[in-house]
C-alpha cells in the first residue's frame, strides 16, 4: 500500500495537477521528499526559496537542494551554485558555487558549464584547487 501511495503522489506532482497555489502541493512535495524523491526535495526547495504557499526559508531550501543534489540531481546543483554564487542566504562563497556547477557541469548541464567558467574567472588559483579537492571528495562519496 505504502508505495502505491507514493506512486500516486509522484504522478500528481510531476504530471503537473499539484501547482505552488495549490494549498495541498506543499503536503505532496514533503510527502515525495520524505520518500526520498529527488524530484519532490527540488520541488520543496523551490517553494522555500521563492516563498511559494511558504515562509521563505533560504536555510530550508538549501537544505532540500543538497538532499536532492547529493542524489545527482543536476538542478538541484546548479540551484546551488547559483545560491552561493549570488549569496542567497548564506555569503558569498565562490569555491562553493564551483563546486556544484562542476558537478552539474560533469553530468551534462549546459547552464552549469557556463557559470563555472563565469566563477572561475573570478577565482585565484589557489581557490579553484580547494574546488576541485572538494568536488573529488563529494565525487568519491556520491558515485553512482
Amino acid at each position: 500500500m505504502k508505495s502505491h501511495t507514493i506512486t500516486i503522489v509522484f504522478l500528481l506532482v510531476f504530471a503537473g495537477y499539484v501547482s505552488a497555489e495549490n494549498n495541498g502541493s506543499l503536503r505532496l512535495y514533503r510527502m515525495a521528499a520524505d520518500h526520498g524523491s529527488a524530484d519532490g526535495q527540488y520541488s520543496l526547495g523551490e517553494l522555500y526559496r521563492t516563498g511559494s504557499g511558504v515562509t521563505r526559508d533560504f536555510n530550508e531550501a538549501r537544505r532540500w537542494f543538497r538532499d536532492a543534489a547529493n542524489q545527482g540531481y543536476t538542478k538541484a546543483q546548479y540551484r546551488l551554485g547559483l545560491m552561493y554564487m549570488n549569496g542567497e542566504g548564506v555569503a558569498v562563497d565562490s569555491i562553493e558555487a564551483y563546486k556544484w556547477f562542476a558537478i552539474a557541469a560533469s553530468m551534462g548541464h549546459e547552464q552549469a558549464i557556463k557559470q563555472q567558467g563565469l566563477v572561475a574567472d573570478t577565482m585565484a588559483a589557489a581557490q579553484i584547487v580547494q574546488a576541485n579537492e572538494l568536488i573529488r571528495a563529494w565525487m568519491k562519496d556520491h558515485a553512482q
